[in-house]
Parts: structure tokens; sequence; C-alpha cells
């Protein structure tokens, strides 16, 4: 009974995997415009890339804080290159911890709920 229980979670990961890899796929390659309209054309992420070689070399392992706010919260297009950003983080071997700055945003809720911020 127990093996076909691992066997189930087996079968559901290899099925989740299976899913994420067709999500992938069914994504449009990015044209070059694409990727020059992000800013993030081959020669200059290559340059930031060598740039950022000493940086990466003495942070690997360590523990990086990065804020998420301001308008990568509320802009698609910032939210997800903060996120490809991190991937990267973490694909150089650091290990990035997100934290909320959202202060205008939470600075709105408390307005709304009639409470006053202090900092």
């Amino acid at each position: 009974m127990h093996s076909d229980a691992s066997s189930t979670k087996s079968n559901s990961v290899s099925e989740r995997s299976e899913r994420q890899l067709q999500i992938m796929n069914d994504k449009p390659t990015p044209t070059a415009q694409d990727v020059a309209d992000r800013g993030f054309e081959p020669n200059r992420r290559a340059q930031a890339l060598i740039e950022a070689l000493p940086y990466i070399d003495r942070f690997r392992g360590a523990v990086v804080v990065v804020k998420f706010g301001g308008n990568a919260m509320i802009d698609p297009d910032l939210s997800r290159t903060f996120a490809e950003d991190i991937v990267l983080l973490r694909s150089v071997g650091m290990k990035p911890v997100v934290v909320h700055g959202g202060g205008p945003q939470i600075g709105d809720l408390l307005g709304r709920l009639g409470k006053e911020s202090e900092f």
C-alpha cells in the first residue's frame, strides 16, 4: 500500500512537470524586437553579466534580501522582469529572500481602514 501512495505521488509530480513544460512550450519565442524593447539585447545582457561576475562569485551561497515594491508591484512588465531577476539570482547560487516594500499600497489600505501609519 505504501508503494501505491509513493507511485501516485510520483505520477502527480511527473504530470505537474509535464504541464509546466507544456505551458512553457506554448509561450511564443520572443522576437529580437521584443527583447530589445525590454532593454535586454544580448550584448547589453552579456556586458552586465561580465561586470556582475565578481559579485556573483562573492555572494554565491549568501542570503540576499530584495525589496519588491513600488512600480514593480503594479506594472506587469516590471513584475515579470523582477521575477526573472530573482530566478537569475537563484540560478547563480544566491538565496534571494523577497520582502514586501509596498509602502504606498500599505498607506492606502491603512487610510481606508481609518488608521494612521507611523515610521
